[in-house]
């Protein structure tokens, strides 16, 4: 019970987060930013903000969403 309780309120939290960003999107000045901006943000920003909560780097939480490519890997298409 007690679990379900924390994945509420960090669902909740997440979209408080989310719903403030894309106020920030609205400060871009350019409506094609603007829309880039929050398209980003409804695609990624739910899996960039739980990533932070569990304490995950911005590394760890870049390449779990496929927006970067682990340079470790010398063909990132055999990577998965």
């Amino acid at each position: 019970m007690l679990v379900g309780l924390f994945e509420q309120l960090a669902v909740v939290h997440s979209e408080e987060v989310i719903e403030a960003a894309k106020g920030f999107c609205e400060t871009l000045g350019e409506p094609q930013l603007e829309r880039a901006c929050v398209i980003f943000l409804d695609r990624y920003g739910e899996q960039i903000i739980d990533g932070f909560v569990k304490n995950q780097t911005a590394d760890v939480i870049c390449l779990r969403t496929g927006l970067c490519i682990d340079p470790t890997v010398s063909d990132p298409l055999r990577a998965y």
